[in-house]
């Protein structure tokens, strides 16, 4: 069963289940659109490939697994340990995130070439 378009509710998406070897139609309210669907079969090991579904800076997935059988994934993301302090520290982190901000609004001055000159390596 394919997806319809969106046109009604706003983060309304339609979610397709099996429940007793019947499909049922649900809604679910979902903070993201669904931008793709893909009948997936499992192997004989009982494994689903999910293939070009997965971004690349995804790393793992935790899986949720509601009693009507409905499988949601929730993407991870692995950091350096030694970028970790960042993400304790909420100060360091909120001026790195400045720094983006002012780099995306073009808030920076271009620095002189003979700048580069005194800073040791």
């Amino acid at each position: 069963m394919a997806l319809p378009k969106k046109n009604s509710t706003k983060n309304t998406d339609w979610i397709e289940t099996h429940c007793n070897g019947k499909k049922a139609t649900q809604y679910s309210t979902l903070s993201e659109a669904i931008i793709a669907t893909k009948n997936l079969r499992v192997d004989a090991k009982r494994r689903l490939a999910l293939g070009n579904f997965i971004p690349d800076e995804v790393s793992s997935y935790d899986a949720e697994i509601k009693e009507n059988g409905v499988i949601i994934l929730h993407p991870k993301v692995e950091i350096p340990a030694e970028e970790l302090w960042l993400f304790k520290n909420p100060e360091a982190l909120a001026s790195v995130r400045r720094g983006f901000d002012d780099l995306a609004n073009k808030r920076f001055v271009e620095l002189e070439e003979d700048f580069w000159d005194d800073i040791e390596e």
